[in-house]
């Protein structure tokens, strides 16, 4: 898989009804990455109205390393200045 991963990232996480343990806030959805498509992230926001305004964000890594069949995705200039 040649492909950037997307995932799912939500206005709001739910506090844990049992536990209380999180307290809720921004969170982002967890997925394995060899299924990571826009499309799927796409299609997994769709349903997720629970969790408040859902938006699809793009993984960029900040070092070499991706996960085994992911093509890194180019710099920008912006990301190159640190």
């Amino acid at each position: 898989m040649d492909e950037p991963i997307y995932v799912v990232v939500s206005d709001n996480d739910i506090p844990h009804p049992r536990w209380g343990l999180d307290p809720g806030g921004p969170l982002v959805h967890e997925t394995y990455t060899k299924n990571a498509t826009r499309e799927a992230a796409l299609k997994r926001a769709a349903g997720m109205s629970t969790w408040g305004r859902c938006r699809i964000a793009r993984l960029v890594f900040e070092d070499d390393s991706t996960p085994a069949g992911h093509t890194p995705a180019p710099s920008t200039p912006a990301q190159d200045q640190r």
